[in-house]
């Protein structure tokens, strides 16, 4: 007959038991954030923190408070002065003119871009050449997937801060870590690209059908100022054609019609639930670049469950104030900062939102 298990046996089999759950805790803990990687601040930490005052470096004046009740029209309309037609335009809730398109930094945003950023020669002279930009090491982990290390000190772009190119919208450094090149994202039924402040086509709706590795089955552009034109043309030879929808319409965080001239507002986390009607099984990559406005965009993302849920991966430009983004046209975006635009990436990875800063 066999003996029942003495008391070392009994403790013997408790602590393997333990040793196994520590293990996996261990191993659950490590996956979130890599030990190297500052940490990472809460969507709700940044809901709270993205209201208090917060002091420019260059403006030297609290967020909140460096807009006019009213902005004249300084970009492609002239310096003409606003009308009853107005939008709010954040992230300080001052006015501007709904008929005018946002200023394109570098003044040929888009396009290849020579000497807008402003460089540290030192770096590019030293070891800049060889510095890495496609092979960096693991940063950390969102939803268990390897992902880039942010770097604010290059200003979120290394082939142009070392020297390597002279296209300050070079995104090639993001090519290792597409979430596509980790997981099946090609097999889902539905594919689906927006791209929020698309430009012309061929510059980042394009490069995402030539370097995502998913042919997209449905392309849905916000644009408002007529730069973007598919090539149905050219696209109807494709082996797999994509179905390309364009909306010149303001992107924001409410929605709201037109008015005179201007153009109708876009609440972009109701269209994304409602009217794309994105399910958690589809695959969904979204790139977003639309000056500025993604300061208001974005928390709402953050405080909404079904947009989070469904989003797989996202490509956003935060613009912030800094002396070496002023040839870029970024003097506009202070108060905002570089360490608020980390503080952000991290808050969106942290919800487990798989973030990358475009470009």
């Amino acid at each position: 007959n066999p003996q029942p298990p003495n008391l070392q046996t009994l403790i013997a089999l408790a602590l393997f038991a333990v040793g196994l759950l520590t293990g996996a805790l261990l191993r659950r803990a490590s996956l979130a954030v890599d030990r190297r990687s500052a940490e990472l601040t809460s969507p709700l930490d940044w809901t709270r923190a993205r209201d208090l005052p917060l002091t420019s470096a260059l403006a030297g004046q609290p967020r909140g408070d460096t807009c006019p009740p009213q902005l004249p029209c300084d970009c492609a309309c002239g310096s003409q002065p606003c009308d009853a037609s107005i939008v709010v335009c954040p992230p300080c809730d001052c006015v501007a003119c709904a008929t005018c398109p946002p200023c394109a930094p570098c003044d040929r945003k888009g396009v290849t871009v020579n000497e807008c950023m402003i460089r540290n020669r030192t770096l590019m002279e030293g070891s800049g050449v060889y510095a890495k930009r496609m092979g960096l090491p693991a940063a950390e982990r969102v939803n268990g997937m390897l992902i880039e290390e942010l770097q604010p000190h290059l200003h979120f772009r290394p082939g142009y801060a070392y020297g390597q190119t002279d296209d300050v919208e070079d995104p090639s450094h993001l090519i290792p870590w597409l979430l596509g090149n980790q997981v099946d994202l090609k097999s889902a039924s539905r594919r689906v690209f927006l791209n929020l402040g698309a430009n012309a086509f061929d510059t980042s709706t394009a490069w995402f059908m030539r370097t995502y590795p998913v042919n997209f089955d449905e392309i849905h552009a916000f644009e408002i100022t007529g730069a973007f034109v598919p090539p149905r043309a050219a696209l109807a030879r494709l082996p797999h054609p994509p179905n390309v929808t364009l909306y010149a319409a303001i992107v924001g965080a409410r929605d709201f019609p037109a008015s005179g001239h201007g153009l109708p507002g876009i609440d972009i986390v109701r269209f994304i639930n409602e009217e794309l009607n994105i399910k958690a099984e589809d695959t969904f990559i979204v790139k977003m670049d639309i000056e500025g406005a993604e300061w208001e965009v974005l928390p709402a993302v953050l405080q909404n469950a079904c947009a989070l849920a469904v989003i797989d991966e996202l490509f956003v430009e935060i613009h912030y104030g800094d002396p070496a983004m002023a040839g870029c046209g970024w003097d506009q975006f202070y108060p905002r900062r570089i360490e608020d635009a980390l503080a952000l990436a991290r808050a969106l990875r942290a919800a487990g939102l798989r973030t990358h800063l475009w470009p």
